[in-house]
């Protein structure tokens, strides 16, 4: 399936994950030829949201907000792009683009690839995935999914020894009290 939006076109590639919201496609992101910049196609992950309810495009914005003031962060994967989808189907939809990662840790578990590190590197990743949510609280915001499905390592050369964290739709921002308090009831 291929699709465009702004100065991007989108070619899914296959399905990676879905959830309860959602699916998350491997795609090629091309420029469009209206755009001055020219670059080669980019492997992207795009996550399309099926926008059943006020509540869920609350927590789509919520996901944007939280993912442009963590932008900067080595562990926190790196939003490109975002949009509504009213033209893929008679569904309301919405997409998040973002860098192309590597598998989860549940999926490195699920497929025995986590067996064959020593004890230091299970250590390091531990230690990664714990900086990362540390990070987070400091910043004062909490995930409230963490689980080995969001924590992803890196897929190309410069990333392959890092762990991002992902999936920030369920996160509160506490630094606004009322947003804490409206959330946990």
């Amino acid at each position: 399936m291929i699709f465009s939006k702004n100065d991007y076109s989108y070619k899914l590639e296959r399905k990676l994950n879905s959830g309860g919201f959602g699916a998350i496609y491997q795609a090629i992101q091309r420029k469009n030829s209206t755009c001055k910049d020219k670059e080669l196609n980019s492997l992207v992950a795009i996550k399309i949201i099926e926008i059943r309810s006020s509540d869920i495009l609350e927590f789509v914005r919520n996901e944007i907000s939280i993912l442009t003031q963590i932008i900067q962060k080595k562990w926190a994967v790196k939003i490109l792009n975002h949009f509504e989808m009213p033209f893929f189907s008679d569904r309301h939809q919405y997409a998040l683009t973002f860098e192309l990662l590597g598998p989860s840790l549940y999926d490195l578990k699920k497929y025995n690839q986590l067996n064959s590190l020593s004890i230091y590197s299970s250590n390091q990743l531990i230690k990664k995935c714990f900086k990362a949510v540390m990070s987070l609280h400091k910043l004062k915001i909490l995930h409230c999914d963490i689980k080995p499905h969001n924590f992803c390592i890196g897929i190309f050369k410069q990333d392959k020894d890092k762990v991002f964290l992902i999936d920030y739709g369920l996160s509160i921002d506490t630094k606004s009290e009322v947003d804490l308090l409206k959330n946990s009831f």
